[in-house]
C-alpha cells in the first residue's frame, strides 16, 4: 500500500508593521502588570486580616481563596475582552480570530495573578 501526502493551507499569523505591532502587543500585556500587582497586595493584606476571623467563623481556607479567585478571575475576564477589542478593532494582527487572542491574554492574566500570590506567599512565610 502506498501513502500519499497532502499539504493542507494554514493561516498564516500577518501582521502590519512589525516594529509597531510588536510594541502594540507589549503595551497591551503590560496593562495587565499593575492590576497583578495590586491584587496580589491585596489578598496578602485580606489573608493577614481575615484569617483568623474565618476560622473562628467555622470557616475553611478553601471559601476564602475560592471567593478571592473566582473575583480576580471575573475581573480579568472583563479586563482580557477589553484588550481584545482593541487589539481586534485596532486590526493589529490580522486572520486571527477574537477567541484566539481572548483566550491567549485570559490564560496569562489568571498566570500572572497566581504567580504573584504565590510569590507574596513565598515572601510572607520566610
Amino acid at each position: 500500500m502506498s501513502v500519499t501526502a497532502i499539504n493542507m493551507k494554514t493561516l498564516p499569523f500577518i501582521s502590519k508593521d512589525i516594529f509597531q505591532c510588536e510594541m502594540f502587543i507589549l503595551y497591551c500585556l503590560l496593562y495587565f502588570s499593575p492590576f497583578t500587582y495590586f491584587v496580589s497586595l491585596n489578598i496578602t493584606k485580606e489573608r493577614k486580616k481575615c484569617k483568623e476571623l474565618m476560622k473562628m467563623m467555622g470557616l475553611h481556607d478553601s471559601a476564602f481563596w475560592l471567593s478571592w479567585g473566582l473575583m480576580y478571575t471575573a475581573f480579568i475576564f472583563i479586563i482580557s475582552i477589553f484588550i481584545t477589542i482593541i487589539i481586534t478593532s485596532t486590526q493589529v494582527i490580522l486572520m486571527t480570530g477574537f477567541m484566539v487572542i481572548f483566550t491567549l491574554l485570559f490564560l496569562y492574566g489568571l498566570s500572572l495573578v497566581s504567580s504573584y500570590v504565590y510569590l507574596h506567599c513565598l515572601h510572607l512565610s520566610s
